[in-house]
């Protein structure tokens, strides 16, 4: 009985893809699967429109340049089994080289009374990319997810050797309710964040010296000497919020290298808003000593005004009170309409109630 339902809920894509799980044994995932071939000048493209409620893996044979067209897939698990990793790709003894990422709706469906420590030991993400070269999200609707995305160099099944060969944009995406982090880049890559609108996460982003098998090096070479540097944040709107059934927030960059070096930090034409003290203390909301900003940038108190605790750096621009909350609702709904989403209210403050709906594509 368990064999037939298993055969059931599996759907093979031309040898590219493995789909696993559905609702129901008896009701297969209702998606399709279109590939264009690659060309001379352009990677494949794999185009795959639907509604799904688990996992759905591309590895094995993913080819270089390949781009994954989500425009018309969602995911929309049910509560009583939300979805771990929404779309994993790259997951093979050699890892592509560029993968793109065009739009995808993730709604993860984690139960909201979760604590951090629960949703953090289910773990997964909204998207998992493994491979070298340029690893491009973009477009991409998440919500209630314990990470939004994961890029990484090192498939799972090898130890993590820290290539220095890729590096992740990610563009125009709109996330909610991370449970965690919003990025996790606990492989140390360079990239780029622009343009996105991040309204309630744990952390923004993540780059950690991770344990291996229980043991952790404390210098390893995560940055590679002909490697970029920088992590450059660009037009990206954040708000850290309680995404968990415990209180606090968390930060906005988890960077702990331990004695290897992180990234340096350059924040450019960006808005940084919280409306609570973190769960360890004021000084998780004090900006990386790597950080440095460039034009317009703004860091908003959500709070009750005169309670901020954390360092205000300089040259940004610190707002509390009303003057906060209107900042922060009007530049969110200009992001919003200008992507093809409806606006919110302004009394719109809990980011796990978030509308999850893909964008309206002019």
């Amino acid at each position: 009985m368990l064999r037939t339902a298993l055969r059931r809920s599996r759907v093979g894509c031309a040898g590219l893809a493995c789909v696993a799980g559905a609702f129901a044994a008896d009701k297969p995932p209702a998606i399709k699967v279109t590939k264009t071939p690659a060309t001379a000048t352009s990677g494949a493209v794999v185009k795959i429109e639907g509604i799904f409620g688990t996992r759905y893996t591309a590895h094995a044979d993913v080819a270089d340049n390949t781009t994954f067209d989500l425009t018309g897939m969602a995911w929309t698990p049910k509560p009583t089994h939300p979805v771990v990793t929404a779309f994993s790709v790259g997951e093979q003894s050699k890892p592509p080289t560029n993968i793109t990422i065009l739009g995808g709706t993730v709604n993860g469906s984690i139960p909201l009374e979760w604590s951090w420590e629960l949703t953090h030991a289910f773990g997964g993400a909204g998207f998992y990319t493994v491979g070298a070269g340029l690893h491009r999200l973009e477009g991409a609707r998440i919500h209630n997810m314990h990470d939004g995305w994961r890029p990484r160099e090192t498939p799972l099944f090898r130890a993590r050797s820290y290539p220095n060969s890729g590096k992740f944009l990610m563009r125009a995406c709109y996330l909610t309710g991370i449970r965690d982090d919003a990025i996790e880049n606990d492989e140390f890559m360079p990239g780029d964040i622009e343009d996105c609108l991040i309204d309630g996460t744990w952390t923004f982003l993540s780059e950690q010296n991770e344990t291996v098998n229980g043991v952790r090096y404390l210098k390893v070479p995560a940055i590679g000497p002909n490697e970029d540097p920088e992590i450059r944040v660009t037009r990206t709107l954040v708000r850290l919020a309680r995404t968990n059934g415990d209180p606090g927030l968390g930060t906005w960059f988890k960077f702990h290298g331990y004695e290897t070096p992180n990234h340096k930090i350059v924040i450019t034409d960006s808005v940084f808003a919280a409306g609570e003290q973190p769960r360890n203390g004021w000084k998780l909301l004090n900006f990386h000593q790597n950080a440095t900003f460039k034009g317009t940038n703004y860091l908003l108190w959500l709070g009750e005004p005169g309670k901020y605790g954390a360092t205000k750096p300089k040259g940004v621009t610190f707002l509390e009170g009303g003057a906060a909350k209107a900042k922060w609702h009007a530049l969110r709904n200009e992001w919003l309409m200008a992507h093809g989403y409806e606006p919110v209210s302004a009394d719109d403050w809990n980011p796990m109630k978030a509308a999850v709906a893909a964008p309206k594509r002019r």
